[in-house]
C-alpha cells in the first residue's frame, strides 16, 4: 500500500518516495492477503476497495494480491480515470463487491476484482475467484466479477481467463431495465 501511495505522489513513507513523472515500477514477488478496507470511494460506481486508488503511472510485476476468506467485502484495486495500471505476472482473486442496501454506490456492485474507468493493462496474468452481486431484486446491477470497465481502455496478452475466451465486458454501467425482478451476481473464475 505505502508504495502504491508513493507512486500516487500521496506523501513520502517511511520505505518509499513519492513517485516522479512516468511508470513506478513495484516489483512485489509474493503473496499478499488483503485484510482490511483500504478506502471506500464515496462516488457513484466507488465502492470499498482493499489497495490504494490507482491515480498515477503504475506497473506492478510478479504478485499474488488476494482478499482473505472471512475478510469484509471490496475490490482488490481500483484505476480511477487519468490512472494507468500495468500488471505483468501478477493475480487478483477473491475480491468481492456486494449491494445490499438501495444506497450501496447508487445500486451496483462492480468489478469484484477490478474497476477501472482509466488504463489498465494486464500482461500474464490471472483475474479469478472474484465476484459481484446484489441482493436487492429490482434496484441493483451487478457488473464485472473479474473485472469491470467503465471508459478507459483495457488490453490484455497473455492473460489466464477462466474460459477458452476472456469474458465479455459489460457495457457501461447502467440501471437495470424496468422490471428486473431477479438478483445479479456476476463472477470470475
Amino acid at each position: 500500500m505505502e508504495a502504491i501511495n508513493a507512486a500516487n505522489g500521496v506523501g513520502p513513507s517511511d520505505v518509499c518516495t513519492p513517485g516522479s513523472s512516468g511508470a513506478n515500477i513495484i516489483d512485489a514477488p509474493g503473496t499478499f492477503v488483503l485484510t482490511a478496507i483500504d478506502n471506500n470511494m464515496p462516488v457513484l460506481f466507488g465502492g470499498p476497495n482493499g489497495l490504494p486508488v490507482i491515480t498515477s503511472a503504475i506497473t506492478i510485476r510478479n504478485a499474488t494480491i488476494t482478499r482473505a476468506s472471512g475478510s469484509p467485502h471490496f475490490r482488490i484495486l481500483q484505476v480511477a480515470a487519468g490512472g494507468n495500471l500495468t500488471l505483468n505476472s501478477v493475480t487478483i482473486g477473491g475480491g468481492r463487491t456486494t449491494c445490499s442496501a438501495v444506497s450501496c454506490n447508487g445500486g451496483f456492485a462492480l468489478g469484484g476484482g477490478i474497476l477501472t474507468s482509466g488504463t489498465l493493462t494486464l500482461t500474464n496474468s490471472k483475474v479469478r475467484d472474484n465476484t459481484a452481486s446484489c441482493s436487492l431484486s429490482s434496484t441493483c446491477a451487478a457488473r464485472g466479477g473479474g473485472i469491470n470497465k467503465i471508459g478507459g481502455t483495457l488490453t490484455t496478452t497473455g492473460v489466464s481467463w477462466p474460459t477458452t475466451s476472456p469474458p465479455a465486458l459489460p457495457p457501461a454501467a447502467t440501471p437495470p431495465p424496468a422490471g428486473e425482478s431477479s438478483p445479479t451476481a456476476a463472477r470470475s473464475r
